[in-house]
């Protein structure tokens, strides 16, 4: 099988109300569809959203290294071949992930299609028969918050992934309205997107959020600082699980080493999740679970 077209498709997609995390307001989600044809008529789609503030990839930046170094590339390789693209591109381009990310979802897409098998099934296989669907609380009023976690609860659901990230103080104020709302049966996960900088602000929230039963905190300090990680680690029982801090192997082994966090979570559309530098091994023999967020 070989490569035969590569089409993208810009897109920004608009949110009936505005997305607000600790580091941006998201209006619209920009998103660039790939597609890639075959000469065996298997068509294949993938899909990459930058975020300049995590990778220091944009929307147009994605674009315009898919349009005119990736595509061109690629064209006429075997898509069954995912190593070797992977190398290929590497070789070309250092970093970016997104770019790389999406046509790597694309052509598992093929690969899934060839094969006649969902992609679960050659990556492992299913594990759940089914799970609970998560809602995020975007950053607003802690009385706002509360009512929308309400309101998600009469509809279904039984977890919520709280955004925080601004002031300390007004964070716990949120996280505490919307328990208080919810009740203590629901599932509450906290998410800082690196709001809180740095480890000692990190504990001072951690000491107030005691009492809310909370599964875990994601990604409370700067992307880069492994080691206030691990120390505030070892400073709390509330689970810490790290995102944007883990970008690859690379950072995958020094977290491991550190003992840096109990839990990781990767971007569906995120490049980290290439296993070519011994990941898959590592993530086996680590004490940590893995988790996929959209």
């Amino acid at each position: 099988m070989k490569i035969t077209a590569i089409h993208l498709y810009a897109i920004r997609l608009p949110l009936h109300v505005p997305f607000v995390i600790s580091y941006h307001s998201y209006h619209d989600i920009p998103s660039v569809i790939v597609k890639i044809e075959t000469d065996e008529g298997i068509v294949g789609y993938g899909e990459g959203v930058a975020d300049e503030h995590v990778t220091g990839e944009t929307w147009e930046s994605t674009f315009y290294i898919l349009k005119n170094t990736i595509a061109p590339l690629l064209i006429g390789a075997n898509p069954m071949n995912i190593e070797k693209l992977h190398e290929m591109m590497n070789a070309t381009i250092y970093g970016a992930p997104t770019a790389k990310a999406a046509i790597d979802i694309a052509c598992f897409d093929i690969i899934g299609k060839k094969l006649g098998q969902p992609v679960y099934q050659f990556i492992g296989g299913r594990y759940h028969d089914e799970f609970p669907i998560t809602h995020v609380l975007s950053i607003a009023e802690p009385e706002q918050m509360a009512e929308e976690a309400a309101a998600m609860v009469k509809k279904g659901y039984r977890s919520f992934k709280i955004k925080v990230g601004t002031n300390v103080h007004k964070d716990v104020e949120r996280i505490k309205a919307v328990r208080e709302r919810v009740g203590d049966d629901i599932a509450i996960r906290v998410d800082v997107n690196q709001g809180w900088k740095n480890s000692a602000t990190t504990l001072v929230a951690l000491r107030s959020l005691r009492p809310f039963n909370i599964d875990w905190v994601e990604q409370p300090v700067i992307a880069d600082d492994i080691d206030a990680m691990a120390y505030i680690k070892s400073k709390t029982d509330i689970p810490m699980m790290i995102d944007e801090g883990l970008k690859g192997p690379r950072e995958m082994r020094q977290i491991i080493q550190k003992n840096a966090c109990l839990l990781y979570t990767s971007d569906a559309a995120d490049d980290s999740l290439r296993v070519d530098l011994g990941g898959r091994r590592i993530i086996k023999k680590a004490s940590f679970v893995v988790f996929f967020s959209c």
